[in-house]
């Protein structure tokens, strides 16, 4: 089906034949309608509403396009709409429910007729039995005749597929429920009582006939200074009052700090995490204008690579702007006696340390420290052997089994990921030598200068790769560049020819890094190639160096 005509849109929702469909985060499936938002396409129309009329191989929807071919989506961007299912869709038929839909009838497909056919009327349920001339006829057999009921260029009958679920489906929420508010950035629920003293309240009525002024506002947030015995709210800390903000007559709510929300009857838990891709996050403050707004609720379909999360093809802001919603139905199962753990967080006195592999030797069930932990090294842990759920991360034995085996060698280049001793995040050494004897402090290491450096833990470290190694062993970062290096140009749009050897010299009237060659000061960026280290150039004047291309 190509571009579809007679689209009317309503809000989050579009009517199509006489059909309702609700905007959706899910994936496409055959039979949804998709608006198109890519432009650049002679054939597709940006902001036009198709069908799908199937999904490829590998997960993409087709569609038939403007000129009646079918096209790939792979790669573009569309919203999709969902067909809302209404009480005409549903039939009961010999005691069971079914669904009515519009598609080309199976062998052995039941069959609701619309219109009459041949020895057929409407309203007629049957089975589909038998194959016939035309192929998109459903047939059944009638006093040894075949009878057809014709689809020819008019809808007569629907295909009833078994409902799992009487209940229709809802769309998701895209909205905070009235229930909640978000007020400096935090979460918070409506309890309807009485406040008392220090409590939040919201404004939910104001009644100028009933106070012959207007003193507050419906929506104002305020903190209780002054409460009377019947609960009504005579001062409050942000301001003066002459009003009296009644509790019996329902003109405040008090607000509690909400750890989860109910959404369409599922209930999500509120984390303050980053969020993974395929995630469900609430906007609770906008630092700069955006395309969302607080309350907001949002599907994450890509990650930028500074961190913003994007909907469709419009960035929302960082982490700090959101909270995580996660179905409290798929929290992790409460480890048990015998499964293996990686420690993720220290938040008690747990002598573990972050990154090591435990096994679960006990769980007595308490709230604080409820696991008894062994290390699978077999070494002992640094006191408490006790941690808390929220410090633990459930492994697979394979990888339990993986971790047990000794990671490095000597002569490895490694990276500490965690402070230990004189040791800190990011320091980058080189194991000397490996104690197999040792509980605890088992790899001595030199700098990257070949200085003994101490000794530490497997924990803290982790092994980098050739090019980090590389870089490191003079200081510096992957690609780093610094004034007086000696560079090989390997990119170039106005800069010096690709393969020019020159200086890095320092710009101080825009404060960048430019390449000196041949007389000439041009700008490269992430085109360079180090040859030699500025550490390493002794008496080269680089305005004299012959840096002629080779």
């Amino acid at each position: 089906m190509a571009k579809l005509n007679g689209v009317q849109t309503q809000a989050e929702r579009i009517q199509y034949d006489g059909v309702e469909y609700v905007k959706s985060d899910k994936d496409a499936v055959a039979g949804d309608i998709i608006r198109f938002e890519e432009g650049g396409y002679d054939y597709v129309t940006r902001g036009a509403y198709y069908e799908v009329t199937r999904i490829d191989d590998a997960g993409d929807a087709q569609i038939i396009n403007d000129e009646g071919d079918e096209f790939d989506t792979r790669g573009d961007y569309f919203i999709v709409f969902k067909r809302v299912e209404a009480a005409a869709d549903i039939i009961e038929h010999q005691g069971v429910r079914y669904r009515k839909v519009a598609r080309k009838a199976e062998i052995g497909d039941i069959v609701l007729a619309v219109k009459d056919g041949c020895l057929i009327n409407a309203g007629d349920i049957f089975v589909h039995e038998r194959r016939c001339l035309l192929g998109n006829a459903a047939a059944r057999e009638n006093g040894g005749n075949v009878v057809e009921l014709d689809h020819n260029g008019e809808r007569k009958y629907f295909v009833l597929e078994p409902l799992a679920s009487a209940k229709l489906p809802e769309p998701e929420p895209s909205r905070l429920p009235d229930d909640y508010v978000i007020h400096n950035g935090r979460l918070y629920a409506k309890e309807q009582r009485e406040a008392r003293v220090g409590e939040t309240v919201i404004v939910t009525d104001w009644k100028e006939d009933t106070h012959n002024y207007h003193d507050v506002n419906v929506g104002e947030i305020l903190t209780v200074k002054n409460v009377d015995t019947f609960g009504d709210i005579m001062r409050v800390n942000e301001r003066h009052i002459d009003a009296i903000i009644g509790y019996k007559n329902g003109e405040y709510a008090v607000l509690t700090p909400a750890a989860s929300v109910t959404l369409g009857g599922a209930e999500y838990t509120i984390e303050q995490r980053k969020a993974a891709v395929g995630e469900r996050v609430l906007v609770v403050k906008t630092v700069h204008e955006k395309d969302f707004v607080t309350g907001d609720i949002l599907t994450v379909n890509k990650i930028d690579y500074d961190g913003k999360y994007s909907v469709g093809k419009t960035y929302l802001a960082r982490a700090e702007e959101t909270v995580v919603l996660t179905p409290a139905a798929t929290k992790p199962e409460r480890l048990k006696v015998g499964d293996y753990a990686r420690v993720i967080r220290k938040t008690t006195s747990f002598g573990g340390s972050i990154g090591d592999i435990v096994k679960i030797l006990r769980n007595d069930g308490h709230d604080m420290y409820p696991f008894k932990c062994e290390r699978i090294d077999g070494f002992e842990f640094d006191g408490n052997p006790w941690a808390n759920g929220d410090e633990l991360e459930r492994v697979s034995a394979a990888d339990a089994e993986k971790a047990e085996a000794e990671p490095f060698k000597v002569g490895d280049t490694v990276k500490f990921i965690a402070d230990h001793y004189e040791h800190r995040v990011g320091k980058i050494a080189v194991i000397r030598e490996i104690d197999e004897d040792a509980t605890d402090l088992r790899y001595g290491l030199n700098d990257i200068h070949g200085k003994r450096s101490g000794w530490t833990k497997r924990s803290a470290i982790v092994k980098v790769d050739e090019e980090e190694a590389k870089w490191a062993a003079i200081g510096r970062k992957v690609g780093e560049i610094k004034a007086g290096d000696i560079v090989r140009v390997n990119g170039s749009s106005a800069g010096h020819k690709v393969g020019t050897i020159g200086v890095v010299v320092k710009d101080e009237q825009f404060r960048n890094l430019r390449v000196l060659a041949n007389g000439e000061v041009r700008s490269h960026h992430g085109q360079l190639e180090l040859v030699a280290p500025a550490e390493s150039v002794v008496d080269i004047d680089a305005s004299m160096a012959d840096t002629s291309s080779y």
